[in-house]
């Protein structure tokens, strides 16, 4: 190895020391008419995934189903609700929510030691919290494409829980 450094020292080092040749794939590149990254996401106009998500109007205040997503964690839960209603604006389903309900907390106790230490354990929590969304006039069969598409892309760590309101005709006998 010291026979290595010193070849290493006896070299000119003036030349190779600052001879920084890059290739020409390594130069910057200027762009014609090509907006830059700094510039790629106006403030008055952001792409359509970092804005909220649209919604259609009530018209008839008939209400179809409800939706109710269930995680222990919300950020998860929220991404998954986010997602729904997207899906529901673009096949046309009129949509309230999500509706945040209460957070259910759940305290176990568990012993360290199973012997002598009785009066040392430990405390876990674990928090359920969820989420409503509410189908307003709006078709069955189109709110049942919506859940089969929401199941096809279902999320690990979301639980779906679907009712959905039918309505008959009133016949006299």
């Amino acid at each position: 190895m010291l026979s290595r450094l010193n070849l290493f020292k006896t070299k000119n080092i003036k030349n190779v020391r600052y001879r920084a040749n890059f290739p020409p794939v390594l130069q910057a590149i200027e762009y014609d008419n090509q907006p830059s990254t700094n510039n790629l996401y106006l403030e008055n106009n952001p792409p359509s995934v970092f804005k909220v998500p649209e919604k259609h109007k009530k018209s008839h205040n008939i209400p179809i189903a409800n939706l109710q997503l269930k995680a222990y964690d919300n950020e998860h839960l929220d991404f998954f609700a986010d997602f729904a209603q997207r899906a529901a604006y673009h096949l046309g389903i009129v949509l309230t929510g999500p509706a945040m309900l209460p957070t259910r907390h759940e305290r176990f106790a568990v012993l360290k030691s199973p012997f002598v230490h009785k009066k040392s354990q430990e405390v876990f929590e674990r928090r359920t919290h969820t989420r409503l969304l509410k189908v307003w006039d709006s078709d069955d069969q189109v709110v049942q494409l919506w859940i089969q598409y929401l199941n096809q892309h279902a999320m690990k760590g979301v639980r779906m829980k679907f009712e959905q309101i039918k309505y008959e005709k009133f016949t006299k006998a």
